[in-house]
C-alpha cells in the first residue's frame, strides 16, 4: 500500500515492467536510470518504498539479462539478500526470485551472492509456513526456494 511519492513511482515502474506485451519498456526503464532510482528506494527507511522497489525490480528482472546485469553492477544484490529475511512473505519471495535471476547470469554474480550469505538465507526460506498451513499458497515460498537452490546447484555443476 504505497504511502509516499517514491513508493507510488516504484509501483508505476512495476506496472510498466509487468507488461508482457511491451517487453521494450523494461529496457527503457533501464536506459533511463530507473534501476538506479529503485536502488535509492531500497536504501530508504520507509517500508513502502522498499516494497515498491522490490516489486519493480522483480518484474524488471524477468527474462531481461540486461536489467539483471545493471542491477548487479549497481549493487542491488546486498539489498535483495537482506530483504530475503523479511517478515513479509511476498517480499521474501520477490527478493529471492530477483536474486536468482541475477545469480544465474554468471560466476561473478554467484560468488557475490554466496559472499553476501545468500545461500544461508535462501536455505532459510525452506522453513515451513507458520500461518495458513492448510492453504497451498502458504507453501509457495519454500517451493520456489527449492527451485532457486536447484538453479544454483545445476548452474554451478555445469561449469
Amino acid at each position: 500500500d504505497p504511502k509516499t511519492v517514491g513508493a507510488l513511482a516504484a509501483t508505476q515502474l512495476a506496472i510498466l515492467a509487468a507488461r508482457d506485451s511491451q517487453p521494450e519498456l523494461k529496457d527503457e526503464i533501464r536506459k533511463n536510470q530507473g534501476i538506479q532510482g529503485l536502488l535509492e528506494l531500497l536504501k530508504s527507511k520507509e517500508q513502502d518504498r522498499i516494497d515498491g522497489a522490490i516489486v519493480a525490480l522483480s518484474f524488471l528482472s524477468v527474462n531481461n539479462a540486461d536489467c539483471c546485469n545493471t542491477m548487479f553492477d549497481c549493487g542491488v544484490l546486498p539489498y535483495l539478500v537482506k530483504c530475503m529475511s523479511s517478515d513479509i512473505d511476498g517480499l521474501r519471495a520477490a527478493s529471492a526470485q530477483t536474486a536468482r535471476n541475477i545469480f544465474i547470469l554468471g560466476l561473478n554474480q554467484r560468488k557475490e551472492f554466496m559472499r553476501l550469505g545468500g545461500i544461508t538465507v535462501l536455505v532459510s526460506l525452506l522453513a515451513p509456513p507458520t500461518k495458513n498451513i492448510d492453504k497451498p499458497e502458504s507453501w509457495y515460498t519454500p517451493l520456489e526456494a527449492i527451485y532457486h537452490i536447484e538453479d544454483l546447484i545445476v548452474i554451478q555443476a555445469i561449469l
